[in-house]
């Protein structure tokens, strides 16, 4: 996604992440919130303070350095996704322009840019959790992810409007689905699947129950998909 992003944008403005004129103009303007409460600072400039933030952190950093002296700090958006957090990642195209965002999204085989950005909110989520070590197979997901229609991904999502959003199974397909489309020689869903398969028989557990996997999963074509 920082590459995605970085090129994007990049290709429409070189700074355009630090000037709303090159992005949703109406999506930046909008009003922030926090636990329900509107902040006082637009969306844009509640990402530029987060994003401040994370280059005040990595002003140590030799190619920040290296903006700070020729350019007056101001990093290039390919330059600036190597410090942003996937949050920020996914603050940042959610403000993208219709047709950015749009651009990335059809990379990722999707024909919605909420879909994305929903889905990128989801997987920040799961992120941390398994960054941070924390139990995630069974569960709930916080920011349950839209499941599209068939017309609007690839078929190897056709069958998630089965599935449960709010259980583990759906993001692993996102991501499984996200590789594919990033990296056809990836071998990630059957190596996810192998793993699936070895889960212990305990009473009452299962990945049907406890992560949502849906029934015949094994035969889908998502964890059947050979890298090419």
């Amino acid at each position: 996604m920082r590459v995605q992003i970085g090129y994007q944008l990049g290709k429409t403005d070189p700074h355009g992440h630090l000037d709303p004129a090159h992005l949703d103009a109406a999506r930046c303007g909008q009003l922030a919130r926090t636990r329900g409460s509107d902040t006082g600072r637009t969306l844009h400039a509640e990402w530029l303070r987060r994003f401040d933030a994370l280059l005040d952190d990595a002003r140590t950093e030799e190619f920040v350095r290296h903006f700070v002296r020729k350019y007056d700090g101001r990093l290039p958006i390919w330059a600036a996704t190597e410090i942003m957090t996937f949050g920020c990642l996914t603050g940042l195209y959610n403000l993208l322009s219709s047709r950015d965002a749009a651009a990335i999204a059809l990379a990722l085989e999707v024909k919605n840019r909420d879909v994305v950005h929903g889905w990128l909110r989801a997987l920040n989520v799961l992120r941390n959790h398994c960054a941070h070590n924390a139990r995630v197979w069974n569960r709930p997901t916080v920011y349950p992810p839209r499941i599209p229609p068939p017309g609007l991904t690839h078929a190897r999502l056709h069958h998630l409007p089965d599935a449960d959003n709010n259980r583990v199974y759906v993001l692993a397909a996102i991501i499984g689905h996200l590789l594919v489309c990033l990296d056809p020689t990836t071998n990630w869903p059957r190596q996810l699947a192998t793993v699936v398969k070895k889960f212990p028989a305990v009473s009452d557990l299962s990945p049907g129950s406890s992560m949502g996997f849906p029934d015949g999963w094994q035969q889908l074509e998502l964890w059947n998909y050979e890298p090419t």
